[in-house]
C-alpha cells in the first residue's frame, strides 16, 4: 500500500467515525440550548405572576374602601326596604284548607312582594271536583287579595296537577 492510499483510508476512517459522533454532540447542544429556553420561559412566567401579584397588592387598599362604601349602602337599604312577607300563617291556612278537600301540597314559594301584597305560587295535586271545592273557599280566607294564573296539568288518571298563584296582603293576621 503506498502513503497515499494509508492517509485516504485514515481520513475516510476518521470522518466515519466522527460523523456520529459530530451528530451526537449537536443533539446533545440543541437539548442543551431547549432546556436553557424553557427555564427562561418558565422565569418569563414567574416575573409576569410577579408583576401582577404587585399590581393586585397596589389595589388592595382601594377594593377594601370600595367594599366598606357598599356595606354602607347595604346598610341603608335594608333600613328602607319593606319587610319579608309575613305569609306563614296565610301559607298554612292553605295547606290546611288544601287538606281538607283532598288535595297534596306539592310546592308553596313566597315570591318578590311589593308594598302592601305578596305573591304566594301554590303547586297541588288532586281532582278536578277537589281544586274546584278548594277555589270556592279562597274567598273566605282573610288577607286574600286575588287569585291569578291557574294552570292544570293531567298527570295521571282523574288526578291532576294545578298551580295557581295567590296574592295575599302580607303582614300581621
Amino acid at each position: 500500500m503506498n502513503g497515499r492510499a494509508v492517509v485516504r483510508f485514515a481520513l475516510v476512517a476518521l470522518a466515519s467515525a466522527a460523523g456520529p459522533l459530530f451528530f451526537y454532540v449537536r443533539a446533545w447542544r440543541v437539548d442543551a440550548l431547549e432546556g436553557v429556553a424553557r427555564k427562561e420561559a418558565r422565569a418569563a412566567d414567574r416575573d409576569r405572576q410577579l408583576r401582577a401579584l404587585a399590581v393586585t397588592a397596589e389595589k388592595l387598599p382601594e377594593f377594601k374602601a370600595e367594599v366598606a362604601a357598599l356595606e354602607e349602602k347595604l346598610a341603608i337599604l335594608e333600613r328602607i326596604w319593606p319587610p319579608e312577607p309575613r305569609l306563614e300563617g296565610f301559607s298554612g291556612r292553605l295547606r290546611e284548607v288544601c287538606g281538607e278537600e283532598g288535595l297534596e301540597v306539592l310546592e308553596t314559594r313566597a315570591l318578590l312582594i311589593g308594598k302592601d301584597t305578596a305573591p304566594l305560587d301554590l303547586r297541588v295535586a288532586g281532582t278536578r271536583a277537589a281544586f274546584l271545592s278548594f277555589l270556592e273557599r279562597l274567598p273566605r280566607l282573610a288577607r286574600l287579595n286575588r287569585v291569578e294564573r291557574i294552570q292544570m296539568e293531567r298527570r295521571e288518571g282523574a288526578r291532576f296537577e294545578f298551580s295557581v298563584r295567590i296574592v295575599a296582603f302580607h303582614g300581621k293576621d
